[in-house]
């Protein structure tokens, strides 16, 4: 499985919890099935590390981010 696969299954056992998923593999159509999957952000690697920090401090605070 991969980190879509993951997610709807977490969904399907009722964790609501925020989630982000970084991926050097990312296409246009699975950032678009992730998004749907419940992903709040969808970050393509490479990316500085100030780009993950950052986006989890915005998640943590409970402000929704796009990436």
């Amino acid at each position: 499985g991969d980190g879509i696969d993951l997610l709807h299954h977490l969904r399907r056992h009722r964790w609501t919890g925020t989630a982000m998923l970084i991926s050097g593999y990312l296409t246009e159509e699975n950032e678009v099935l992730a998004r749907a999957a419940g992903y709040s952000v969808v970050l393509r690697k490479p990316l500085p590390e100030t780009v993950i920090v950052t986006t989890l401090e915005r998640l943590l605070d409970g402000n929704a981010v796009a990436g």
